[in-house]
């Protein structure tokens, strides 16, 4: 017997979401955010994005400008702890709405988690 999926055969369409700009230790990103709840009253908010310089740069077609910004990248990234040099940045944080992570990778992308209590 075939199982099958609820959405097989559906047109997938996909939704235009809100660009957002966030801001940490490692600079400007600008991305998209995702929200998943959770029966247990959990939210999880997942953000993924660029670092704004780098993505105008790119948008502009200007690669000297692109690896000033990623050389910009990596001196924040290295300079937090000089003992171990890091390929990714890592940032954690917790206050009184939630706790998240997130990674910072040398080309500019960003991946966030939150998890707050809805």
């Amino acid at each position: 017997m075939k199982q099958s999926w609820p959405h097989e055969g559906a047109a997938w369409q996909t939704r235009s979401r809100q660009t957002i700009i966030r801001e940490n230790k490692f600079g400007e990103f600008s991305g998209i955010q995702q929200t998943l709840l959770f029966l247990d009253n959990v939210r999880v908010e997942v953000f993924q994005g660029i670092k704004s310089g780098i993505l105008k740069s790119c948008l502009a077609h200007d690669d000297a400008m692109v690896r000033a910004e990623r050389e910009e990248l990596l001196g924040r990234i290295h300079t937090r702890d000089l003992n171990h040099v890091q390929r990714f940045g890592f940032q954690r944080t917790e206050n009184v709405d939630g706790i998240g992570a997130l990674s910072v990778s040398p080309d500019g992308t960003i991946l966030e988690f939150r998890f707050v209590e809805a």
